[in-house]
């Protein structure tokens, strides 16, 4: 018989309680779910397997069961493995994401500061291999005055999300993302900006160099927090993907997911 990964973390913490009844026969159940700081109710959930042991649970664990460094690191690389092996399977594909591409979140204050679509559109610049650290030209590169450029390179220097060195303007991360699903103003029109931008490229730039089709289908509401996720995978691959040390130009994803008709009368 295969051993699953929560019988590990349940086992060491059989293992505890019986070292400890060894040493006072009547050491109970209740008595071991007080020593770590939960209910008896909980803890034999979890030793009875009808119930998972959190990550967060089982670091607070660690200590307070006195475990040696081998079995800290068993105890909790098998309430790690469990996690994961109970998630479905986009969120394992979001797991694994997360941490190869090592995404760098920008919280929501400094996100307002540069909402414009152009800050990004500097960042991205600077990994061109044909990047010049001269705002004329980078103003002329994105369609922008050189007075905004200026501008947007000192909100971003001051962010600490660009650095000048030695001539050079250099990217501090490679890859930004901002909070999901919180309303904002900053946010709205950040994503309002790169749909006109989408919008004008229609005009602008020939078939082969941009792609922009849509699809309209029926859905089931239920499956919507799993669908955005899987969006957000798409965009985190493609991306990881198509992302060059050495690029030659830079480029919007856009995806859009949105009701076409609503209960409520607002469309």
């Amino acid at each position: 018989m295969i051993m699953k990964y929560s019988d590990i973390y349940k086992q060491i913490l059989n293992n505890v309680l019986k070292d400890r009844r060894k040493k006072n026969p009547s050491y109970s159940l209740r008595s071991f779910a007080r020593s770590l700081d939960t209910s008896p109710t909980t803890l034999s959930s979890i030793l009875s397997g009808k119930r998972p042991l959190t990550m967060e649970k089982g670091i607070e664990w660690t200590a307070l069961l006195k475990l040696d460094q081998k079995s800290k690191k068993e105890f909790l690389e098998a309430i790690s493995k469990d996690s994961y092996y109970r998630l479905n399977p986009t969120e394992r594909e979001n797991r694994k994401l997360e941490e190869k591409l090592d995404y760098y979140q920008l919280k929501l204050d400094s996100f307002k500061m540069i909402s414009n679509w152009y800050h990004l559109g500097i960042l991205n610049l600077t990994m061109l291999d044909h990047f010049q650290h001269d705002e004329k030209w980078i103003a002329n590169e994105l369609g922008i005055s050189t007075k905004e450029c200026e501008e947007a390179i000192k909100r971003l220097l001051r962010l600490g999300l660009l650095e000048y060195r030695e001539n050079k303007y250099t990217r501090t991360h490679k890859s930004i993302e901002t909070p999901t699903d919180i309303p904002s103003q900053a946010i709205r029109n950040f994503h309002r900006e790169n749909i006109e931008r989408a919008m004008q490229s229609l005009e602008v730039f020939p078939v082969e160099e941009r792609d922009i089709t849509s699809i309209m289908m029926p859905i089931d509401k239920s499956k919507l927090a799993e669908a955005k996720l899987k969006i957000k995978n798409f965009r985190r691959s493609l991306s990881s993907f198509l992302k060059s040390e050495d690029g030659d130009q830079v480029y919007s994803l856009n995806i859009q997911l949105f009701p076409q008709n609503n209960n409520d009368g607002i469309l």
